[in-house]
C-alpha cells in the first residue's frame, strides 16, 4: 500500500512545483511588460526597478532574459548612465552593433532609439572624426529628434545648429530641418530637403525621411513621390497613419483622369505624367475611363492621341498605349499599332497588361493579319486563361475560318 502511495504523491509534488514555477514565471513576465510599459511612458527609472525585479526571476529564459537587457540598456541610456548600458548591452552580445532587435524583442516604435544608442555608445570612427566628437553628436542628435517628434521646433533649430558644428554633412540634420519645415507649413523647402538625402539618409532612418517626403510630396502636389515614398516604407505604424494621406493623393488622381476622360486638355495632361512619371498603370485607366465616358469629340481624341505620340522617352513610353488607343477611334488604325508595336519596352507582355495585349491582337485582325492576332490571343490565355474577351476572339476566329 505505502508503495502505491509514494508514486501518487511524488506525481502530485511534481506537479505542484510546476505550477509555482509557472504561476512565479508568469509573474516575473507581467514585470517585464509593466517594466517597458513604464519605459513608454518616459518613466526611466520606475521602468528600470521593474526590468531588475524581472530580471531576477528569468534567468532561465534567455529569449526574455535578452529583452530585459535591452530594455534596461535603453532606459539606463535614457538616465545618461552609460557605462552600465553599455555592461547590459554587451550582456547581450560581445559586439552590440550586431545585436537582432527583432530576437532581442524591441519593438518596432524603439529602434530608432535603439540605434541612436548604439552609435553613441559605440560610435568607432569616422575619417578624422574623433569618437568625442561621434558621442556628441549622437547625443546631441536624439536631444534634437526628441524634439521635433513633439513638435518644438526652438529646440530642433538650436540641436540642428549644434549638430553643423560637429558633423556638417551627416544626413540626419537634413531629416531634422525637413521634420522642421513640415511642422511651420513650409513643404516645398522639407520636400527639397528630404528629396536631396532620400538615398545617403542611414537605413535605421530611412522610413521616418519616406514618412516625411510623403507628407510634403502630397502637400506640394508631388503625388507619384509621395506614392513611391510610400510603397517603400518598411514600418507598418508608419503605413497605417499614412492612409489617409495616400487615400487622398489616389482620389486626386482618380478625379484627374475622370476630367481627362471628359474634356482633353493639355496641361492637365503633362501634369498627370509629371506627376506620376512611372505610374505603370495610369495610360490603361485614363483610356478605360475615356472609354467609359465617350463623350470626348472626335477632334479632341485625334489631338490628345499626337501629343501623347511626343512622350517618346524610357519612362514614359506607356503613353504609347493611350496614344494607340485614341488613335484607333479616330479610324488611324495602321498608326495606332504602330505606336503599340514601339511600346513592347514598357512591359507589355506582362501578367498586369494583358488588356494591351488584346488590343494589340484586335487591332492587327482589324488590319487582316489574322494569323498574328491568334497567336497573341492564345498568348493572352496562358497568362490570363480566364480572359473572356481573348476567348470569344479565337471562338470567332474559329467560327469564321470552319465556315
Amino acid at each position: 500500500m505505502k508503495k502505491a502511495i509514494i508514486p501518487i504523491l511524488s506525481a502530485l509534488v511534481l506537479s505542484l512545483l510546476t505550477g509555482l514555477v509557472v504561476a512565479a514565471d508568469g509573474f516575473y513576465t507581467t514585470a517585464l511588460e509593466e517594466g517597458q510599459a513604464l519605459f513608454t511612458r518616459g518613466d526611466y527609472k520606475q521602468a528600470l526597478e521593474r526590468l531588475e525585479f524581472a530580471a531576477f526571476g528569468l534567468l532561465n529564459r534567455p529569449e526574455l532574459m535578452r529583452k530585459v537587457r535591452a530594455y534596461s540598456a535603453l532606459a539606463l541610456f535614457q538616465l545618461s548612465r552609460f557605462d552600465e548600458a553599455r555592461a547590459g548591452l554587451e550582456g547581450i552580445e560581445s559586439d552590440p552593433r550586431a545585436i537582432d532587435l527583432k530576437a532581442a524583442g524591441i519593438d518596432d516604435a524603439d529602434t530608432e532609439l535603439f540605434h541612436i544608442m548604439i552609435r553613441a555608445l559605440y560610435p568607432g570612427k569616422k575619417n578624422e572624426t574623433g569618437t568625442g566628437t561621434l558621442r556628441a553628436f549622437e547625443l546631441t542628435f536624439l536631444d534634437a529628434y526628441k524634439a521635433a517628434r513633439e513638435e518644438n521646433w526652438t529646440q530642433v533649430d538650436a540641436g540642428i545648429s549644434r549638430l553643423a558644428g560637429l558633423i556638417p554633412d551627416d544626413p540626419r540634420i537634413a531629416l531634422l530641418r525637413g521634420m522642421g519645415h513640415i511642422g511651420r507649413g513650409r513643404f516645398g523647402d522639407a520636400f527639397r530637403v528630404l528629396k536631396a538625402v532620400r538615398e545617403s539618409i542611414q537605413p535605421e532612418f530611412r522610413d521616418r525621411l519616406l514618412f516625411s517626403l510623403v507628407l510634403a510630396g502630397e502637400r506640394v502636389e508631388e503625388y507619384g513621390e509621395a506614392r513611391r515614398a510610400y510603397d517603400e516604407i518598411r514600418d507598418e505604424r508608419l503605413r497605417r497613419s499614412l492612409e489617409p494621406v495616400i487615400h487622398a493623393v489616389n482620389k486626386r488622381r482618380e478625379r484627374d483622369i475622370e476630367t481627362l476622360a471628359r474634356n482633353y486638355e493639355r496641361g492637365l495632361m503633362r501634369r498627370l505624367v509629371e506627376r506620376f512619371p512611372k505610374d505603370d498603370t495610369l495610360a490603361l485607366e485614363i483610356w478605360k475611363a475615356a472609354v467609359e465616358v465617350k463623350r470626348m469629340p472626335k477632334d479632341s481624341r485625334e489631338r490628345m492621341a499626337l501629343e501623347l505620340a511626343a512622350f517618346e522617352t524610357a519612362t514614359n513610353r506607356q503613353y504609347f498605349l493611350l496614344a494607340a488607343a485614341w488613335l484607333e477611334q479616330v479610324e488611324r488604325t495602321p498608326q495606332a499599332l504602330k505606336l503599340l508595336e514601339k511600346s513592347r519596352y514598357a512591359r507589355v507582355y506582362s501578367v498586369e497588361n494583358v488588356e494591351l495585349l488584346y488590343m494589340i491582337g484586335r487591332l492587327q485582325g482589324k488590319l487582316g493579319k489574322a494569323d498574328r492576332a491568334r497567336d497573341l490571343m492564345r498568348r493572352i490565355l496562358v497568362l490570363h486563361p480566364s480572359h473572356a474577351a481573348a476567348k470569344n476572339y479565337l471562338d470567332r476566329f474559329q467560327n469564321a475560318k470552319s465556315k
